[in-house]
C-alpha cells in the first residue's frame, strides 16, 4: 500500500478555519443564547480555537493519503 502525507501550517487553520468561525460564533451568541445546547457547542468550538492558538507549536493536523 503506498501513501503519503502532509502537514498543514498553523495560519492554514488560523486564517481559512479558525478566524472565520470566530466571527460565526460572535454572530452566533446573542441569536442562540437562550439554547443550552447551542451555547455548549459555541463553548466548545472557542475551548478548540483557544487550545489550537496556545499550542500550535507543539502540534498540528496531518491528512494522509493511502493508496492500495
Amino acid at each position: 500500500m503506498d501513501g503519503m502525507h502532509f502537514i498543514l501550517p498553523p495560519t492554514a487553520w488560523t486564517e481559512a478555519y479558525y478566524d472565520p468561525m470566530e466571527k460565526r460564533i460572535a454572530e452566533k451568541e446573542a441569536e442562540w443564547r437562550d439554547v443550552p445546547e447551542a451555547v455548549s457547542v459555541l463553548d466548545e468550538a472557542r475551548n478548540e480555537i483557544s487550545i489550537f492558538r496556545r499550542y500550535s507549536d507543539y502540534f498540528s493536523y496531518a491528512f494522509f493519503v493511502m493508496r492500495k
